[in-house]
């Protein structure tokens, strides 16, 4: 929620100076179209960090789990995991319910939604549980990350390999910075 209020102030600030060039326009109308803008935003960032943590499964969690020769000694790989990447499966099916039920509504009451407070109201309840182990886990992860690199040859190859493609600091640094949704 605070995500959106970011967006409105960010929108209406433009709306303002466009108003003050076309005050022909009415007001209502204006803010239609700044409350549509600001959803569609909404959805697109929330389907793209979808994407990020589906990224951090395919490209890192599952690899680690599936490699041959493993990359930890038996019995480390799941508290490495565990340490590193924490709930972020848990929270990634929380984000996915939350853009389905944004998906329905849009469906529903399109192209003008009327309201979707009553969405995140809903969602707050997952995300109460899911965010607050994440967002206090980032620094510990963080910290895992870099004596692993340090001190596991096989896993500094590995983050290498996958380095052309993408960052694993990357992700768990936008991952620990998205604010949860609040009412």
């Amino acid at each position: 929620m605070r995500m959106f209020w970011r967006l409105y102030h960010k929108l209406k600030l433009n709306v303002n100076r466009q108003s003050s060039l076309s005050p022909f326009i009415p007001i209502d109308k204006i803010l239609t179209h700044l409350f549509i803008r600001i959803i569609h935003q909404l959805i697109t960032k929330e389907k793209q960090y979808i994407q990020d943590l589906d990224t951090i499964e395919s490209l890192f969690v599952k690899p680690l789990r599936t490699a041959k020769p493993p990359i930890f000694p038996e019995g480390e790989l799941e508290e490495f995991v565990d340490d590193v990447f924490g709930n972020i499966l848990d929270l990634r099916e929380c984000n996915r319910r939350l853009l389905e039920v944004l998906y329905v509504r849009q469906r529903e009451q399109g192209p003008i939604i009327q309201r979707i407070g009553d969405i995140f109201l809903d969602a707050a309840v997952e995300f109460r549980l899911a965010y607050p182990a994440c967002i206090g886990h980032h620094m510990t992860a963080e910290k895992r990350l870099n004596e692993e690199k340090e001190k596991n040859g096989n896993f500094r190859f590995f983050l290498e390999v996958r380095s052309t493609t993408v960052q694993l600091n990357c992700y768990l640094d936008v991952h620990g910075s998205r604010s949860a949704p609040q009412k």
